[in-house]
């Protein structure tokens, strides 16, 4: 449910889904069919869900210009993710290589 009401949300502009609406998916049985809600009933996160985060070249630069006392948790984990997924992408090219 949350997810399906997350998406409507998310588009609402483009949308013709109007506010008390019935979303036409029921995965609970024997309950009520969910209803599309005011804005203002949505948390204030739920707009930033599908934004981008930071790039790997953003967050690398600002790594190196400031260190990690300037950077959230969040950037310094998603830099390092973000690395990390670098590495296994090149991994598995060598290793198509070596292979082919």
């Amino acid at each position: 449910f949350f997810f399906f009401s997350m998406n409507v949300f998310l588009r609402r502009k483009f949308s013709t889904a109007v506010v008390g609406e019935k979303i036409l998916i029921n995965y609970i049985k024997d309950s009520a069919a969910p209803v599309i809600k005011v804005d203002s009933e949505y948390p204030s996160w739920l707009p930033n869900i599908c934004k981008k985060g930071p790039s790997k070249a953003a967050l690398s630069k600002k790594f190196e210009l400031e260190g990690t006392d300037a950077m959230s948790t969040y950037e310094i984990r998603r830099l390092k993710r973000l690395i990390t997924l670098d590495q296994i992408k090149e991994n598995n090219l060598s290793n198509i290589a070596e292979k082919g």
